[in-house]
């Protein structure tokens, strides 16, 4: 999608729009995978989650409408 100079620097406060006509956002992106699965699992344990490296899986946790709402670890 296209971005006028406005709607960049909204999303991105540091870029400078001096010159800048505008940009395109792509939505097909690389990432570090390991990076990514740390970051949430600091940012789950900050809110208070538990975290673990290693687990065994009992058993599913089923809600009153059958769907599975958590795990038995």
């Amino acid at each position: 999608t296209r971005q006028t100079p406005e709607e960049v620097v909204a999303e991105e406060p540091l870029i400078k729009k001096d010159q800048m006509v505008g940009s395109f956002k792509y939505y097909d992106c690389w990432t570090n995978d390991a990076r990514l699965t740390l970051a949430n699992v600091r940012q789950a344990a900050a809110c208070g989650a538990v975290t673990v490296n290693r687990c065994s899986f009992l058993r599913p946790v089923f809600s009153n409408d059958g769907k599975v709402s958590g795990a038995i670890v």
